[in-house]
């Protein structure tokens, strides 16, 4: 067993105040979990069963049920870095947060980065709480219809979805402003809505590349999951975007 400690640092504006490690990284304020393929990272062999919570705030992911279940690790796999992979059939990570972490007191306001490649069209969850309160916080990126889903609440009134594939990997920002909801892939807009209400009653566990641990896992992989409890500014949004797709070495807009 073997951990990996993997740093990056990077010169660009500086965004509010907290921890010295983010404050260096330049990384907006009220950052609640940054899971990165290349921070902390335990490995049993070539698979992960641990990866530690960058953003220093111990939220980190781990699964340490059986072998069956670990996540696997690769090296060089995008512009040169290591991502985390999901086989599509059992692999799963339990996230040490629940949903309600990840947003504001309201439970109504947040913005998520995802770094992902998905290798499949099935219904692929990379974030999702358990099934005893479906929808809550649900992310499939994308569905087996070919959409991206996003439930922040109630499916039937707090649900996003925009057509897109994630089939190379790609930056997907999501987020919601009370009733308007945002989703973007590589700073360009999928899906917008206005008109969306009501949340979740009461926190919820959170996983990583499965529905609640238990059905519609993601077939593919993922470098970096990134969640603010606030809504970034149109800045802050455009900083971490191009930070994400300088390191996987997309074109930046």
């Amino acid at each position: 067993m073997r951990t990996l400690l993997l740093f990056l640092f990077l010169a660009a504006p500086a965004f509010g105040g907290q921890s010295a490690l983010l404050a260096n990284l330049n990384v907006p304020y009220g950052l609640q979990s940054w899971i990165d393929s290349e921070y902390g990272v335990t490995l049993t062999g070539t698979n992960a069963t641990n990866v530690l919570d960058r953003s220093g705030n111990g939220r980190r992911a781990y699964q340490t049920t059986a072998s069956a279940f670990y996540p696997g690790w690769a090296a060089n796999q995008i512009n040169g870095h290591a991502v985390l992979t999901f086989n599509g059939t059992s692999n799963f990570f339990n996230w040490n947060c629940n949903d309600t972490d990840l947003k504001d007191a309201t439970r109504t306001k947040g913005t998520i980065f995802i770094v992902v490649k998905d290798l499949s069209t099935a219904k692929n969850t990379i974030i999702s709480t358990s099934t005893a309160v479906a929808g809550t916080m649900t992310f499939y990126g994308p569905y087996s219809d070919g959409n991206f889903y996003l439930d922040w609440g109630n499916q039937s009134t707090a649900r996003l979805s925009g057509a897109a594939n994630a089939n190379s990997f790609c930056v997907i920002q999501l987020m919601r402003d009370g009733a308007n909801m945002y989703m973007s892939k590589n700073g360009t807009q999928i899906a917008v809505s206005s008109s969306k209400s009501g949340t979740n009653a009461s926190p919820a566990a959170l996983f990583i590349g499965m529905y609640g641990g238990t059905q519609d896992p993601v077939n593919g992989q993922l470098k970096t999951i990134m969640p603010w409890n606030r809504v970034l500014s149109t800045n802050e949004a455009a900083f971490v975007r191009k930070m994400l797709e300088a390191q996987i070495g997309l074109t930046q807009n």
